[in-house]
């Protein structure tokens, strides 16, 4: 319960002050310990000005003081602690937002953030903001970007890999964009390989005729190996280029393009030539298919 000297105090605040703002008031020669209440090394006069300061409900301070058993009735500040968003302690004294704020001139919202990351308050005070002007530029294939955040964005790559990739690991800002993602993060992202940006690993697989399964099993088996030279190692291996009409194809969808066919069945007939003969024949064969399904 609030002694009389406390709820006093409170019940002036309410009449004097109705609903307007309140304003900390302290005598500079009057000792911290003949406040009412105590957080710290501060003095208030009343629980409306402790909530004021460190910004927090009143109500739900009031009800914790009233309900919580302290062997000094002043002190209040594990009570308010409890009630802070962030860690705000600096040199043995419980600071609100705003005085950090006045003492480092950094907006609310970067100390904010910064605390957000379990910075400490001399941490978050000692660190200067960067200019604008000292915004990193970064250019790739002949475009200039300033900043991560640009590149990430023209790159849809996230912005957190890009600052590991670039900050921890030390790699030039081409690499960081190109190189793809870990083995098992890329079958429902973007990812970047053999220069060509892929919607997913599914349509890589796909475009260069690979069973998914079979590169999983040989990234697994490489973990070094990038996944353009997986790609690259697999395609040397069979023939590459298809001759039809005396014509060079680096991959059976660019045959059905080309031709005119479904892809899927011009693929599943030259798996099994034996039975439908050379590509030359399939494709006629297909064409006919179509020609006949139209009539």
């Amino acid at each position: 319960m609030l002694s009389n000297k406390q709820c006093n105090a409170e019940q002036m605040v309410k009449k004097t002050n109705g609903a307007k703002k309140m304003t900390v008031v302290r005598l500079e020669d009057q000792p911290v310990s003949s406040y009412p209440w105590i957080v710290y090394q501060k003095g208030f006069n009343t629980l409306h000005e402790v909530a004021e300061y460190y910004n927090i409900n009143y109500d739900k301070l009031k009800n914790a003081v009233e309900t919580t058993p302290r062997r000094r009735i002043k002190m209040i500040a594990g009570i308010v602690k409890k009630f802070l968003k962030y860690d705000t302690m600096y040199k043995g004294n419980l600071l609100s937002i705003k005085e950090i704020q006045e003492m480092s001139g950094i907006s609310q919202g970067t100390i904010e953030k910064r605390l957000s990351r379990k910075w400490t308050v001399e941490k978050v005070i000692n660190t200067p903001i960067r200019e604008k002007h000292e915004t990193e530029i970064f250019p790739i294939d002949g475009k200039v970007y300033y900043g991560l955040g640009a590149v990430s964005r023209a790159y849809s790559i996230s912005l957190t890999t890009l600052r590991d990739r670039v900050y921890r690991q030390k790699m030039p800002i081409e690499e960081a964009v190109y190189k793809p993602v870990r083995p098992g993060n890329e079958k429902n992202s973007c990812f970047w390989c053999l220069g060509k940006k892929w919607k997913n690993f599914s349509a890589l697989c796909a475009e260069y005729q690979l069973s998914e399964a079979t590169v999983r099993d040989n990234q697994k088996k490489n973990p070094n190996k990038t996944l353009d030279d997986i790609i690259l190692k697999m395609l040397n291996k069979r023939p590459y280029c298809y001759v039809v009409y005396g014509k060079d194809y680096p991959t059976v969808k660019a045959i059905a393009v080309a031709y005119q066919v479904e892809y899927r069945k011009l693929y599943s007939r030259m798996r099994t030539k034996a039975k439908y003969g050379s590509i030359e024949e399939i494709i006629e064969t297909l064409k006919n298919d179509d020609a006949l399904n139209r009539i």
